[in-house]
């Protein structure tokens, strides 16, 4: 299995739920670290093939070559399966996650609230791109009669540190009483912010975010976040894979994952 971060939280737990259902199985899972980089997943992809793997589960926020695509003869000799928010273009195997419903509910519920400036920490250009969760905002906003602000905005890598260096810049705006941001871990770096402002939060700043990981019940206060079932995700594609090997002849199905708003 090759993921962007071993370390990251998110996909920690997606490698979780692969292992859940391959392991009873027994099927051992190679771990691989691809730093992002569409370089280096192409070289891992070949080195796993010349070692001859059962398979591979591919995340990945790039769109791979040609030769590495679902037409591919690649694709065809060795079974691939893809964690990828459907960037690669492909009829079955996808994981569809319903990110955009989940951040259009988030901000609603904050402009039910009352909040009319709502900041949004979104990710930079150098990882995943999440654009339903930014569209689910904006047209949230746009519903409710809400003007888009581009100063609004403020875009970091999605780690704890990208989200407080984010928070800063948006909490130089006065006006701001609540901030969404794209994922747990930068509403973690948000908290941070908010406390050395001197905020108090949600009395003074409402904060929201996206994963539902559980260290987010654990922050003070405990974390309002829009909950996808990351460990299914690895579970049900672990699921597809091993369908691939043991079963070649059959169509692997798409597999659509809901999203909740989750009050800690």
């Amino acid at each position: 299995m090759i993921v962007p971060d071993v370390t990251d939280s998110f996909f920690s737990k997606i490698v979780e739920g692969v292992e859940h259902y391959t392991t009873p199985l027994g099927y051992m899972l190679v771990l691989c670290n691809s730093h992002h980089e569409l370089e280096k997943e192409v070289q891992l992809l070949r080195q796993l093939a010349d070692r001859s793997v059962d398979g591979v589960l591919l995340a990945t926020p790039n769109v791979l070559p040609d030769e590495y695509g679902a037409n591919s003869d690649f694709f065809q000799s060795m079974p691939l399966g893809l964690i990828d928010r459907g960037v690669n273009q492909r009829e079955s195997g996808r994981l569809i996650i319903k990110e955009y419903e989940g951040a259009y509910r988030a901000v609603s519920y904050l402009l039910k609230k009352g909040h009319t400036h709502i900041g949004l920490i979104k990710e930079d250009t150098s990882y995943y791109q999440l654009e339903e969760r930014y569209n689910g905002y904006r047209h949230a906003l746009k519903d409710a009669g809400v003007v888009f602000k581009h100063e609004n905005v403020a875009a970091a890598s999605l780690t704890v540190e990208g989200g407080y260096h984010a928070a800063q810049q948006l909490l130089k705006q006065k006006k701001i009483t609540a901030i969404f941001c794209s994922n747990d871990a930068m509403a973690m770096g948000c908290y941070r912010a908010i406390y050395e402002r001197k905020y108090k939060i949600p009395e003074d700043i409402s904060v929201i975010g996206f994963d539902g990981l559980s260290f987010s019940s654990f922050m003070t206060p405990p974390l309002t976040t829009v909950k996808q079932t990351v460990f299914d995700i690895g579970f049900t594609a672990a699921k597809f894979i091993i369908d691939a090997i043991e079963f070649p002849e059959r169509r692997i199905p798409n597999k659509i994952f809901e999203t909740k708003l989750s009050f800690s």
